[in-house]
């Protein structure tokens, strides 16, 4: 009888108790501001906790996104060309051992300035008890990059500069991105917190580029900068 109610409790506790097979590598919300006409790369990661072999699904369970938009959703193994409707199910491919997973959002507003949010689904598909959710919720930030570029809070120089950099700010940052004239992401940069570093792109090709600084994931200054 003991054996029957621990074996008993042990089901009740694995039914009240899920997302213990993977968990989320760095938390399971982004919240940003976009920037306007770029695209902007959105990944969320998962663990394998198990010593198995683990095959995880994705469900679309939210999606908001203004049809003007462009944008598309990759998963581990699969991109999709596009952001699925609502109840529909992707399979990564299988994590083996200390291999991670990823679900990413590539999105490009354009000109809109629309709060919009995708919310997903991610389960064991061979203990589907197991399952969290991770949502990316995009122009949520009060303080958007447009109003960075009005404000100018960013300091470059030299600038225009042959590669090496000195950025200086008024506010905390962690991490500076380098944008191309086509919006793309070409160089990022995480840095110890702080409101002065130092940054090379002598790898990039000359040009003009657009940096763009973050503390926590929110913008805190945008800047145009010439490489010689």
């Amino acid at each position: 009888m003991r054996v029957l109610l621990f074996l008993l409790a042990c089901t009740v506790l694995q039914l009240v108790s899920p997302g213990q097979s993977f968990d989320w590598v760095s938390g399971d919300t982004i919240s940003v501001a976009l920037e306007p006409n770029t695209y902007a790369e959105l990944k969320m990661r998962q663990n394998n906790l198990t010593t198995d072999t683990l095959n995880l699904g994705v469900e679309i369970i939210h999606k908001d996104i203004p049809e003007s938009w462009d944008g598309m959703v990759c998963l581990q193994g699969l991109c999709l060309g596009l952001i699925p409707e609502e109840r529909e199910k992707y399979t990564m491919l299988p994590l083996h051992g200390e291999q991670k997973g990823f679900v990413r959002l590539t999105i490009n507003p354009y000109d809109g300035t629309e709060q919009a949010k995708l919310r997903i689904r991610v389960y064991d598909i061979d203990r589907p008890i197991y399952s969290d959710t991770a949502t990316w919720l995009l122009n949520s930030n009060t303080l958007g990059i447009k109003k960075l570029m009005d404000e100018n809070t960013l300091e470059i120089y030299p600038n225009p500069t042959r590669g090496p950099y000195n950025l200086k700010s008024s506010t905390r940052i962690d991490c500076i991105k380098v944008i191309n004239s086509l919006g793309l992401m070409v160089q990022e940069t995480f840095t110890i917190p702080s409101t002065e570093t130092r940054v090379d792109i002598s790898s990039l090709s000359s040009g003009v580029y657009k940096v763009i600084t973050y503390y926590q994931g929110n913008p805190t200054g945008v800047k145009k900068i010439t490489l010689l």
